[in-house]
């Protein structure tokens, strides 16, 4: 593959991706996510897994690194959440304010009348017009 023309540069590979892709796909279904990214590292090759959701979340390294964190919300109970991919020495962990996501309607107030300007007899009316919660 290495000299096979169609496959020397970026734009030969997208042209001949489907190609591409049928000389590789028989590799990669015989390997795990993790011993592919091993075999491609060993060779020179920076490249790191696809992960669905729920192998992201039992990875070792992004478990090792707080990568989840839990949240705690009113309705729903504590979850694990994604956290921030990286770890920034100027942005420590504990200065982070994780919070839930909000419920329906839980800001109209602030968005309303803080940042809209409306009175609260217009966001009353509103609301009993059933046009915000």
């Amino acid at each position: 593959m290495a000299h096979d023309p169609r496959f020397t540069d970026q734009p030969s590979r997208k042209t001949h991706e489907a190609a591409l892709d049928a000389l590789i796909e028989p590799w990669t279904l015989q390997r795990s996510p993790v011993d592919v990214m091993q075999a491609l590292q060993a060779a020179g090759v920076a490249a790191t897994p696809v992960y669905n959701t729920e192998a992201l979340c039992n990875d070792p390294q992004f478990q090792h690194r707080g990568y989840t964190v839990p949240i705690n919300h009113p309705v729903t109970g504590t979850t694990p959440a994604a956290g921030i991919p990286g770890l920034y020495s100027a942005l420590p962990k504990e200065a982070l304010n994780y919070a839930p996501a909000p419920r329906l309607g839980e800001h109209n107030d602030d968005i309303l009348g803080d940042l809209l300007g409306l009175s609260s007899v217009d966001i009353a009316r509103l609301k009993e017009e059933r046009v915000v919660c």
